[in-house]
């Protein structure tokens, strides 16, 4: 709310966003591709590595919600989890039905799923937060170089 309105004219996916979106997307990609090819390779089933990709790919768009709460800040600090109850209400309802439909045997039985392994979620779990650092890592280069160009 503290941005000004785009202006009528203006495309709703400017250059920036558009490459914002590829970068994400080429992000995504890669992390549950290569989870998926991880776990062929270490001989799961097909139906493992199906799993352990849809739970990489749950996993990221977490950490990628995150980052879009914090997008517009230049400094990340966890302030922005404190101002929304629902946010942290989303995401615990997420890992809750996630972990459910992990482990309790009806669910699984329904869902076709295997639990992961404790070391499959820790490399998942740094899969994600390996996306965030990214994701800001490129933030705070775009504002660098932004307040370059304005100092010039």
């Amino acid at each position: 709310m503290q941005r000004k309105p785009r202006r009528p004219e203006a495309h709703l996916i400017n250059d920036h966003l558009l490459l914002y979106i590829a970068l994400v997307s080429s992000l995504f990609v890669v992390a549950v591709f290569g989870i998926s090819n991880y776990s062929i390779k270490q001989s799961y089933t097909a139906s493992h590595a199906q799993i352990l990709a849809l739970h990489t790919l749950v996993i990221l768009e977490i950490f990628h919600l995150l980052f879009i709460r914090n997008i517009f800040n230049d400094k990340f600090t966890f302030n922005f989890l404190k101002g929304s109850s629902v946010l942290c209400l989303t995401i615990s309802l997420v890992l809750v039905t996630q972990i459910a439909v992990i482990y309790l045997p009806i669910l699984q039985t329904i869902f076709g799923t295997s639990a992961p392994k404790l070391k499959e979620w820790f490399i998942i779990c740094i899969v994600g937060v390996l996306l965030f650092i990214i994701l800001e890592s490129e933030k705070q280069l775009r504002l660098l170089c932004k307040r370059k160009l304005y100092i010039v």
